[in-house]
């Protein structure tokens, strides 16, 4: 059982672009890269009051049996299982595709379980022949929090813009919307962060590489996150969902 979040204020940006001497991936290292030594899916259903009008919508909210993602999605890599009302990926690579949903923005309401284990939930857009589709992450590099956001290509790498890059705020749960715009800058907002207990964040990662595709999906690892109400569209924060028991 998940509880619905509240509304939240405030928004720090962090940067545009890669701040020279800050903390590199190659100091901290990313644990999830390798250590060296059906039938048609239904159509979406708008959101009464959309910004954006119809189209952008509720993709799945998982809210049925454990076990398979069902024959609206396609596992690309590893496995992806519903827990709990959630979408779960790994223990290794995981990712998964919409079969029919594209376009250039994807939402989610991502959580760690707060087991002290590394793991991801990423975001999956461009997607094509899965070489150069964006790979954008939220990472708990060891701990219960997220620490790290990476922007990455294909399934995990290789990176682009920020790379792999240190969060200003640790959280445990958060909305996470990552759109990318014609010009190729990747804008990741996470919002009703720790239920509204924390700021909004926001960073951009530029110089993404040209589309592959017009897929989106999304990304899991070690299996310790879980993934929530995806969308192609703005989910109302009231249906957003934050917490993990």
């Amino acid at each position: 059982m998940r509880n619905r979040g509240f509304g939240v204020t405030g928004a720090l940006v962090v940067g545009l672009m890669v701040i020279a001497g800050g903390l590199a991936a190659a100091e901290v290292g990313d644990l999830s890269l390798p250590q060296f030594g059906g039938p048609a899916a239904p159509a979406p259903v708008p959101w009464n009051g959309s910004p954006e009008g119809g189209g952008r919508a509720l993709i799945d909210d998982f809210n049925r049996a454990n076990g398979p993602l069902g024959p609206d999605w396609t596992v690309q890599a590893n496995t992806f299982q519903i827990v709990s009302q959630a979408a779960v990926g790994g223990p290794g690579l995981a990712l998964a595709t919409h079969n029919t949903a594209t376009g250039d923005t994807v939402e989610m309401d991502i959580a760690v379980d707060g087991t002290n284990n590394a793991s991801y939930a990423a975001a999956v857009l461009n997607y094509g022949a899965g070489v150069t589709n964006l790979f954008i992450k939220i990472q708990n590099n060891g701990g219960t929090q997220y620490n790290y956001l990476g922007c990455y290509t294909g399934n995990n790498g290789p990176s682009f813009g920020l790379g792999f890059y240190a969060l200003s705020q640790a959280f445990t749960s958060a909305h996470l919307r990552v759109n990318v715009d014609a010009g190729r800058n990747v804008t990741i907002d996470l919002t009703n962060v720790n239920g509204g207990a924390l700021a909004d964040q926001q960073y951009v990662c530029t110089g993404a590489p040209a589309a592959e595709g017009p897929g989106i999906g999304m990304g899991g690892w070690n299996s310790h996150s879980t993934i929530d109400n995806y969308a192609d569209g703005p989910i109302p924060v009231e249906l957003q969902r934050f917490t993990v028991e």
